[in-house]
């Protein structure tokens, strides 16, 4: 590998398993990012992912939140676990895409 030469033109794309997906968000990986933005908007993503954050790094979870802000928190993991697997759906296409052009060039 040259210094020029990209990382990602030297590396043959994973195919990994995804446990998360249905059928029809695998054929469409975008479905996921829709359903991960109607869950909440961006606004109360953030703050979702604050009380997350807080909660796991002060260990307040069980005092301080509600059983309502609980559920939100694994609904948020829970669609958190399925866009990253969209998200490495749409990343592996795309590179296998790549790696498909430069060995037919």
């Amino acid at each position: 590998m040259t210094p020029e030469t990209p990382l990602t033109s030297t590396v043959i794309p994973q195919s990994y398993p995804v446990i998360r997906l249905s059928d029809e968000e695998v054929e469409n990986p975008m479905l996921v990012i829709e359903d991960f933005f109607s869950f909440g908007h961006l606004p109360e993503i953030r703050h979702m992912l604050w009380q997350w954050y807080k909660c796991t790094v002060t260990g307040i979870f069980p005092r301080d939140l509600q059983r309502s802000e609980r559920k939100e928190i694994t609904h948020l993991f829970e669609h958190l676990e399925k866009l990253v697997e969209a998200a490495h759906l749409l990343n592996h296409r795309r590179l296998l895409k790549k790696w498909q052009s430069r060995d037919a060039s």
